[in-house]
Parts: structure tokens; C-alpha cells; sequence
């Protein structure tokens, strides 16, 4: 377990992004079950898409082509709905404001369109949607002005901006603070314009491990805990497994794929998560465990488990066997897990046709076809396909 003070926690792109999908989320109404004050949820909106690639209308498409300074692709952090009110957040947060002469600019004014008429033509039952930047409260009066003239650069181009707010994320009386403006509570309805969303104890920081939902590439900006949030996710799956594997009947052939662990450590947030970040995390998955297992277990019981793809195959036969593996799998200094970062080479293949992997080599490497996404909950509405 690591300690962050909080000032700088609200400054790290993976704590910002779990900690919006967190205020997304379903949680009791008070008491020790609260991780973080489920401020979005509590007013209607639900989680729709986390880190999803937005595809433009073809109008649209066309009309980029020629453009260099306005992104082809925009990828928002996270986008909440409210499918009674026909309404959504378009959510992006980052570690600092930036000035007209920044190259996130290129970036802001793609999400500045993708969040305008553009996004009701996408998602019809959505017809109206706001930008918001989340940003350190400090920040925020600096990142103003630079959407506004954003905005109107992209206006005078022709093309359509959505609304936009920025919101903050401050340190309040031993709570991580969301600061929000008037036109958003408007939009949620009855609600504070400074919300505490999560307590911090008294020095000041926090262990922002239990939060992690789900991991992205970018990892902890903090140099000194490179691969905090990958060991995280490795324990998250670890402790998964010693649960799955405890309580199944030794005697039937049973498949695991990082899809199924993945539902069921994130809560079902995985199901709103884009392609790319789905990919990256079943490979760090794939090759930092079950590829482990399957290695390991090759020399001392070959017919215990198979790997194909990014499925995992175990069948004990008896329970002496699954004994063994039980053994071996509680002992952190025998299974040795490790935490290496998913290679772009192996994203990059992750979504290969299945008749092109064949047996998953040891020595090699193999990859299966991105899933179809998983039903979404009764909780929120459904993510739309673009």
C-alpha cells in the first residue's frame, strides 16, 4: 500500500478517470459502503462510455480531412448519460489548465464538436450533450477562457461546439472536493456547487489502490511509483482468482478469459470501456498471469491447464490437483505475478481473427478477436454503437 498526499492524487490522469467513474456509479445512500459520493449517479446520470474513440459523422469526417488542427478522433475520459433527461456530460479530465498555444488545443477542439449537434446525430436518444474539463480548482479559471476561444475558432470554421463547463477538483476539510459550475447544476438539478466526493485522512493523503477500477497505459504520472496502478490490477486479479478457484468442482473443464475476471473486478464497469483500453488490459492480463500459470504448470502438471488465445482452460481432474495449485497460488513468493506493461505490438494483434492464433505457443505468443461487448446493466442506458 502507498500513500499519496491528495494534492497531488488530483493531478494523476488514472486517479481523475476512476475517480469520475466512481461518481458515476451506484453506491448506498451513506455509510461505510460509500468509496466516493456518487455524485452523478444520485442525480440520473449513469456511466455510458469510458475512454470510447467518438466517431464524427461523415459530414463531419469529410470536412476534417484537409484539417490538421482539429483531431480526426476524439476520446473522451468518460461520458455520462441521463437517458430520461436526453442529456450527457462529456467528461475529460487533466492534470493542469493549457493556453491557446498548446498542443492539447488540437485535441479540445475535436471534443468541442463531438460534444455539439454532432453528438445527438451519434446518439439520437442524447440530443443534448456538454464538455466539461475537469481540472485542479486552481486551474480552472485559466482553462476558461482558452474553451471560449476554442469555441469560437471552431464556429468560425463552420462546424458546431457543444457547450462546455469547467469543473474542479480541490482538497477541502479532509475531502477531495468537486467544484461545479452554474449551467452544470443546472443540468444535474438540486446539488451544491462544491460537492465532497472523498475523505482523506487527517495529514492529508490517501491510498488510492482501492479506487481502481479500471487502468490505462498512462499509469501514475509519479515517477517514483512507476507501475503502481499495473500492480494494483495484478493483486485485483489475483485475489479474483483465489476466490474462483476455491469454490469450482475440480472435476470439469473450466475457461477463464480476462473478459470474465475484468466484469467482475471493476463491478461491470469494464462493459462501458472503449476498444483500446479493453485491449491493453486483457493483454496485461493475459500475459502477466495467465501466461505465468500456464508456463509454470506446463512442467509440473501439462494437463492442467491450456492457454489458446486469451483463454485460459483449467481442469484439475481430482482434488489433489487442484490442492496443489491452491498452494502454489497463495504463496506470493512461489507465483511470482508479474506486472510488465502491455507491449503495443501485442495490443496491436489483440484483436486478430481467432483462425489465425492457433495454440497459444509458451515461447510465443497468440491473440484472440476483440470480444462483442458485454450487456450492459439495467442501471444505465445502453451504450450506443457508433
Amino acid at each position: 500500500m502507498i500513500t499519496v498526499k491528495a494534492e497531488e492524487l488530483i493531478r494523476d490522469p488514472v486517479f481523475q478517470l476512476n475517480l469520475l467513474i466512481w461518481a458515476a456509479k451506484e453506491q448506498p445512500l451513506d455509510g461505510p459502503g460509500v468509496c466516493v459520493t456518487p455524485l452523478f449517479h444520485r442525480h440520473g446520470y449513469r456511466l455510458f462510455y469510458v475512454e470510447k474513440q467518438f466517431s464524427f459523422p461523415v459530414p463531419i469526417q469529410q470536412k476534417l480531412k484537409e484539417i490538421e488542427d482539429i483531431g480526426h478522433a476524439p476520446n473522451a475520459d468518460v461520458i455520462v448519460a441521463n437517458s430520461a433527461a436526453k442529456s450527457a456530460f462529456y467528461i475529460e479530465a487533466k492534470k493542469d489548465s493549457f493556453g491557446l498555444g498548446s498542443s492539447n488545443c488540437r485535441q479540445a477542439r475535436a471534443h468541442l464538436i463531438a460534444s455539439g449537434p454532432a453528438f445527438g446525430e451519434v446518439y439520437p436518444t442524447l440530443p443534448y450533450c456538454r464538455i466539461v474539463y475537469t481540472v485542479p480548482e486552481a486551474c480552472r479559471s485559466e482553462m476558461e477562457p482558452t474553451l471560449a476561444a476554442l469555441s469560437l475558432d471552431v464556429t468560425k470554421r463552420g462546424f458546431l461546439p457543444g457547450p462546455f463547463s469547467v469543473h474542479g477538483l480541490a482538497v477541502l476539510d479532509q475531502h477531495i472536493v468537486y467544484h461545479l459550475d452554474e449551467a452544470s447544476r443546472s443540468k444535474l438539478g438540486s446539488v451544491d456547487s462544491v460537492v465532497p466526493l472523498l475523505r482523506i485522512s487527517d495529514d492529508g493523503e490517501t491510498d488510492p489502490s482501492p479506487l481502481l477500477l479500471i487502468y490505462t497505459d498512462s499509469d501514475t504520472y509519479d515517477p517514483t511509483n512507476r507501475g503502481h496502478y499495473r500492480r494494483v490490477l495484478i493483486q485485483q486479479v489475483h485475489a479474483h482468482l483465489l476466490c474462483y478457484f476455491n469454490r469450482i468442482n475440480p472435476t470439469t473443464e473450466h475457461r477463464l478469459t480476462p473478459e470474465d475476471i475484468l466484469m467482475e473486478t471493476t463491478g461491470g464497469v469494464f462493459q462501458y470501456v472503449g476498444a483500446e483500453t479493453r485491449k491493453s488490459m486483457r493483454v496485461l492480463i493475459r500475459e502477466n498471469v495467465f501466461r505465468r500459470i500456464a508456463q509454470f504448470w506446463q512442467e509440473k502438471a501439462p494437463d492442467i491447464f491450456h492457454l489458446k488465445g486469451f483463454e485460459l482452460t483449467a481442469h484439475f481432474q481430482d482434488d489433489y490437483n487442484k490442492e496443489r495449485f491452491l498452494d502454489w497460488l497463495e504463496d506470493t513468493s512461489r507465483t511470482k505475478f508479474a506486472d510488465d506493461a502491455a507491449s503495443p505490438q501485442e495490443i496491436a494483434l489483440a484483436d486478430q481473427p481467432t483462425t489465425e492464433q492457433g495454440e497459444l505457443n509458451l515461447a510465443g505468443s497468440a491473440n484472440a478477436p476483440e470480444p462483442a461487448a458485454s450487456k450492459p446493466s439495467e442501471d444505465g442506458p445502453s451504450p450506443a454503437a457508433n
